[in-house]
């Protein structure tokens, strides 16, 4: 039953933010939500659920703060910005019925995704508090790169505030890695998903607490992140040569 709030739920929070988008029109709109959507998500199991324990009020809480600083640095970066470019190659292909491939291709795609992302929060319920060893390490690792994202996306957002043309990124985290804020989100997630394990009675619920950050490191590591953007600089000099001497994901001192 809670698998099916949670659909219902992303499926109406992601509908909202297509008829916004098309009022904007603009369709990367939906990347400034993308937080928002598992804070609207863990609120609804909040609502929800009875008899939550300290420790699930904490792995919530760790997953409502995630989002909310996430939708809030997107916010401040995109909103004011014209549409991404990946929206609009998409805009291109998208010949007939642009509204309607829009919605299922983007909006409500991203909807399933974010019901991959939210789904060791929906398995966890109020699954009774089990190990307290394995929660604190968790929530360590949670803490750990929420800092490491926040601090590269900050660094990020004053480094382009003052930026020249054809300048990239190499100071600070961004020194240690191409993607510092993909290494803390997934982080952050494996912290979620060790939180989450502190509740597991069996290997079945150790699987289904895993599906979070799985998802996570798969979109970021293979999908829509870091794989996007290393094709977008493919053909910038400067690019190439910080690539030669800077690790793509783990933040280590030069190659």
């Amino acid at each position: 039953m809670i698998y099916l709030i949670g659909a219902i739920v992303l499926v109406l929070f992601f509908t909202g933010v297509y008829v916004l988008a098309l009022g904007r029109n603009d369709y990367s709109t939906v990347d400034v939500f993308w937080g928002m959507a598992q804070v609207v998500l863990v609120s609804a199991l909040i609502i929800t659920l009875n008899d939550l324990s300290f420790s699930h009020y904490i792995f919530y809480g760790a997953i409502l703060l995630w989002g909310l600083r996430l939708s809030w640095y997107l916010y401040r970066r995109n909103w004011h910005k014209p549409e991404d470019f990946r929206y609009q190659a998409m805009r291109k292909k998208w010949v007939k019925a642009e509204k309607l491939q829009a919605y299922l291709k983007v909006f409500l795609l991203q909807s399933g995704f974010a019901f991959l992302m939210g789904f060791t929060a929906m398995s966890l319920g109020n699954e009774p508090f089990r190990y307290l060893g394995v929660f604190i390490v968790g929530l360590g690792i949670f803490s750990l790169g929420w800092a490491f994202e926040t601090l590269a996306d900050e660094q990020m957002m004053a480094f382009k505030a003052r930026k020249k043309p054809g300048e990239i990124m190499t100071t600070g985290v961004w020194k240690l890695s191409r993607h510092p804020n993909y290494f803390g989100e997934v982080t952050a997630w494996w912290g979620i998903g060790l939180m989450a394990l502190a509740h597991a009675s069996d290997w079945v619920d150790g699987l289904l607490f895993l599906v979070s950050p799985l998802i996570i490191t798969y979109l970021l590591l293979g999908l829509s992140g870091i794989p996007l953007l290393e094709k977008k600089y493919e053909n910038d000099p400067a690019y190439q040569a910080y690539k030669k001497n800077t690790r793509a994901f783990f933040p280590f001192p030069k190659k």
